[in-house]
């Protein structure tokens, strides 16, 4: 689900995953074991998980604020743009 999402975004965006510099992927519980994340599984079938930064974050209701302010504090860093949460 979340990779047909991501397709249909970056289609209206008019970008392209290799545009992506992070994926923040959050929910409310993981679906694989410690050591194998969203993120990770995600950013693998955008063909694009060689160059990104990935973040698994599940913590419940607190994920998507918790999402939030990773976002923004990866975003003072000069090489991240554009970030897939």
């Amino acid at each position: 689900m979340a990779y047909v999402a991501t397709v249909k975004a970056l289609e209206h965006l008019h970008y392209k995953a290799l545009d992506l510099d992070a994926v923040v992927f959050v929910s409310q519980t993981p679906d694989y074991g410690l050591g194998t994340g969203n993120s990770l599984i995600l950013s693998s079938m955008l063909s694009v998980n060689d160059r990104l930064v990935n973040f698994d974050i599940g913590g419940g209701c607190a994920a998507l604020p918790f999402g939030f302010v990773l976002c923004a504090c990866l975003m003072q860093q000069p090489n991240i743009n554009k970030i897939l949460i």
